[in-house]
């Protein structure tokens, strides 16, 4: 899909507020986040339903069970019509973003940028999940684009984006 290694949000300043930094979505990130939201908006009438997100969600190859499709949903539809409407799509999918960030940074234990089988490991070990050596290089190859075993952040973003992954404990799980 065409989402795929979009720019960055871009993070400003705030001034009339207390809050110190502000998401602002550059133009050609919502343009990209536009472009998906029509991808998955198969009849063109301005809101993904369920069954669209589902079909979706196949297409990119992300799979979803009832209950990951029914979360995405029940999460990203704030007025509660059981439609994704194009705000409340990139609303989302900005907000899963930034969590993921977060939990990319935390893994980045030694912050290169890059995340490593050795990370991966520990930060599973933490949460009382064994995993062998080989187990974390085939979690790693299924996120890797360029056979490297090393985890940037836009394959990380991409991987992870629709799963519904917005914390350390998702991840494990």
């Amino acid at each position: 899909a065409e989402y795929m290694g979009m720019a960055p949000i871009s993070t400003t300043k705030n001034n009339n507020s207390s809050a110190t930094s502000v998401h602002i979505l550059s133009e050609e990130r919502k343009s990209g986040l536009l472009r998906l939201f029509n991808d998955i908006d198969l009849n063109n009438d301005d809101v993904i339903d369920i069954n669209e997100l589902q079909m979706g969600l196949r297409r990119m190859g992300i799979p979803s069970d009832t209950a990951g499709r029914d979360q995405i949903m029940r999460d990203a539809d704030t007025n509660k019509d059981n439609k994704l409407n194009r705000d409340e799509f990139i609303n989302y999918i900005d907000e899963q973003e930034r969590k993921l960030e977060e939990i990319f940074k935390q893994l980045d234990k030694n912050k290169d940028g890059l995340i490593e089988v050795q990370e991966i490991i520990d930060c599973l070990n933490k949460f009382d999940v064994k995993i062998t050596q080989k187990e974390a290089k085939l979690l790693l190859n299924s996120m890797d684009k360029d056979g490297s075993l090393r985890i940037n952040w836009p394959e990380w973003r991409d991987y992870l984006l629709l799963r519904n992954v917005t914390n350390l404990e998702d991840l494990v799980q």
